[in-house]
């Protein structure tokens, strides 16, 4: 798995040839109502982002990447995916529906006794059409 930082707090990792990419979810992104369900993962006009996203989704230009749909599984549940330029030219991954990143821990938490919620990388598998956590440090798991 590769990675980059984006800034010293915001770190974005990707497999491009298994199409994965994932970031640590902000507090804001599992609050169990009013969440923020975009995963912020860089602007489109950072060359290394770009090449990135073009490799990951097959675009020739990173404006391809915008308006894609997609359903995934996340533990058991299905989920409405989208990925998105905002006016801002920030790269979204949206796990679409209000508290859906609480609900996909919620689930991942039934399998593990504890959980350190602040060393949690959602990763968001595109190949496989599957969203699933790993801890920084721990073995990859995915049920």
């Amino acid at each position: 798995m590769d990675s980059i930082s984006l800034d010293r707090r915001t770190k974005i990792y990707f497999d491009i040839h298994n199409k994965i990419i994932g970031r640590k979810p902000t507090k804001s992104n599992l609050r169990h109502t009013g969440s923020d369900n975009s995963l912020y993962i860089g602007m489109s006009n950072n060359e290394i982002m770009s090449g990135v996203i073009k490799k990951i989704f097959s675009c020739s230009s990173v404006n391809d990447y915008k308006n894609k749909e997609y359903t995934m599984n996340a533990y058991g549940i299905n989920v409405h995916v989208s990925t998105n330029i905002n006016k801002d030219g920030q790269l979204q991954i949206k796990i679409c529906g209000n508290g859906t990143m609480y609900l996909i821990l919620s689930n991942y938490k039934k399998f593990f006794n504890r959980v350190n919620e602040q060393e949690l990388i959602l990763f968001v598998d595109f190949k496989n059409n599957k969203i699933y956590f790993k801890e920084e440090g721990l073995l990859w798991v995915y049920i």
